[in-house]
């Protein structure tokens, strides 16, 4: 049995996906897995440099959504995790879906539904993401 991974921010979007993620995970009887990934590939376009420990920064941005994350879950009883990476998103979550085996994965969006992909999909994407 695979996992249950969602892809998840702050902010009120944030929040629809991951309901909508322990909803899903619920029905599933899976594992619910929360990522959170601090992007700081902005910083490449900046002119002045900046001496700043900015990953740690980033990072730590992802505790509050991730932990309030886990406890929408826990209330549900559905056994949830969380991880964070650093890097861009196309580029870490090939490697944390393998890493978790999911069979399924929420994508959110600013301002619609949330997306869900079954694991044919998703390796679809995945293998488009690699490229």
């Amino acid at each position: 049995m695979g996992s249950v991974l969602c892809v998840t921010r702050g902010g009120e979007g944030g929040i629809r996906v991951q309901k909508e993620a322990v909803r899903i995970a619920m029905d599933r009887g899976e594992t619910l897995v929360f990522l959170y990934v601090a992007d700081g590939s902005f910083l490449n376009r900046l002119a002045a440099p900046i001496v700043v420990d900015i990953k740690t920064i980033l990072e730590r941005m992802g505790w509050f959504p991730l932990y309030a994350a886990i406890e929408r879950a826990s209330a549900r009883s559905v056994p949830a995790e969380s991880l964070t990476r650093y890097g861009v998103l196309s580029n870490v979550l090939p490697d944390v879906v393998s890493e978790i085996d999911a069979s399924t994965i929420i994508i959110g969006h600013l301002t619609g539904a949330p997306s869900c992909f079954g694991r044919v999909e998703m390796d679809k994407v995945l293998v488009s993401m690699r490229e």
